[in-house]
């Protein structure tokens, strides 16, 4: 019979490994939401290879004006259809293992630890969402919060921590009809993003010194855009 024969090392490895107590849950650090998914409409039913992608957008024109029975110069009413591309651009991330580490994964029969795939996603995340919100100026890209074409409504107040409920809520409907009349009173935000500070300052605060109510709750049920439409 044939005996295998363990170095003394590799033994005292073993034994070490064996007898030491492994604390199975790992202390994972934790990093900022991602938020552009629930605040940006995502799109995947382009090409991924595609370059460019193009949209159109349209409008009407026309207005109504009072004519002679017998007249010949009728205002005319009509529409019109406005191109627009935007470039794609290559970003990417990448994660990788070791020809030690795949062999030995082998010969265990163990699988890989996808650790290193779920931070590669996390980096990918990351970089949409920044994008998405901030832009990105070396690719021309203007994000949700800072593009041109939304106006940034002022609050009156601002220091709320000093502020009545009734000059908070004015600097609310400030903001959620900042675009009002820009879009002809057809465009109403419904979704209003403040820092945290404020968030925390209006979720604590009781309404008065006889409510049980909290500014946010006040806020939430008061506000412009559900005033007119109903909805929260």
């Amino acid at each position: 019979m044939k005996y295998r024969l363990i170095d003394a090392q590799a033994a005292l490895g073993f034994v070490t490994s064996q007898t030491t107590h492994v604390e199975r849950e790992v202390n994972q650090t934790v990093y900022p939401d991602i938020q552009y998914a629930a605040l940006v409409p995502v799109d995947t039913s382009a090409n991924p290879w595609a370059k460019t992608v193009t949209y159109y957008s349209s409008d009407m024109f026309g207005a109504a004006a009072w004519i002679n029975g017998n007249a010949d110069d009728i205002p005319i009413a009509g529409t019109e259809l406005a191109k627009h591309e935007t470039s794609v651009h290559m970003a990417g991330i990448g994660y990788g293992y070791g020809l030690e580490e795949i062999s030995q994964a082998q010969q265990l029969g163990i699988d890989l630890p996808a650790a290193d795939a779920l931070a590669a996603r996390r980096a990918y995340e990351e970089m949409v969402d920044r994008v998405a919100l901030y832009g990105d100026a070396t690719k021309g890209f203007n994000g949700m919060v800072n593009t041109p074409t939304v106006t940034a409504a002022s609050a009156d107040q601002g220091d709320w921590a000093n502020a009545t409920p009734g000059q908070i809520l004015k600097d609310v409907n400030s903001a959620l009809s900042g675009q009002f009349s820009g879009t002809l009173y057809t465009g109403l935000a419904d979704t209003l993003l403040m820092p945290y500070s404020a968030f925390l300052h209006v979720s604590t605060m009781p309404l008065n010194d006889n409510s049980t109510d909290t500014i946010l709750s006040w806020l939430l049920t008061k506000n412009v855009y559900t005033a007119q439409t109903g909805r929260p």
